[in-house]
């Protein structure tokens, strides 16, 4: 379960599952997820958060951290895209992000760290996770497409060789907000 001061917002959150935008207050939100083992629910985290009003985040559940993640909305040119990289995967050590056999982009990302977010143009993209500083792959990321106008958050997480939460990684995307007009003067 997850509450929001004391508001339960998701029920029955299992593993490698994504809900859908929640509302929620602009001020100090507490946050409260339990774990449900033999038909008790018990206390897992339980914290206090500043959200900034006309903001989104991203909580991303991850044993032992709960990683939160603002999600950059602002507007972006139609033939552009905004990626970032969440590590959220304990056992993984830290990685590099590169094209497939080619440069890094995007450099030591440890546990429970986000990359800059990176402005790229609209396609197809084959990269990889390296262990940091070195060319050893670290995981296999799926073909990255991504479209214009578009936020990604690229998320590494489990438990690699674990079957219950293998290593995986999931892609969360957004629609960038659209551009304020600009004002027209009158008479």
């Amino acid at each position: 379960e997850v509450l929001f001061n004391g508001e339960k917002k998701l029920d029955e959150f299992t593993y490698g599952t994504t809900s859908d935008w929640i509302e929620v207050g602009a001020g100090l939100v507490r946050v409260t997820i339990s774990r449900d083992r033999a038909g008790i629910n018990y206390i897992v985290y339980d914290a206090i958060a500043p959200v900034v009003a006309n903001e989104d985040y991203e909580l991303i559940l991850s044993d032992p951290l709960v990683i939160p993640v603002p999600v950059d909305r602002s507007p972006l040119a139609a033939d552009t895209a905004r990626v970032r990289v969440v590590h959220a995967a304990v056992d993984v050590p830290a990685v590099d992000i590169a094209q497939k056999g080619g440069d890094v982009i995007i450099e030591n990302v440890g546990y429970g760290q986000l990359s800059d977010p990176l402005e790229v143009a609209a396609g197809s993209y084959d990269l990889e996770a390296r262990l940091q500083g070195t060319s050893e792959a670290a995981f296999t990321l799926p073909t990255l497409t991504v479209e214009g106008g578009t936020v990604y958050q690229v998320v590494a997480y489990g438990i690699p060789g674990d079957s219950e939460t293998p290593l995986t990684v999931g892609i969360l995307s957004d629609a960038a907000r659209a551009p304020i007009p600009a004002a027209t003067p009158t008479r």
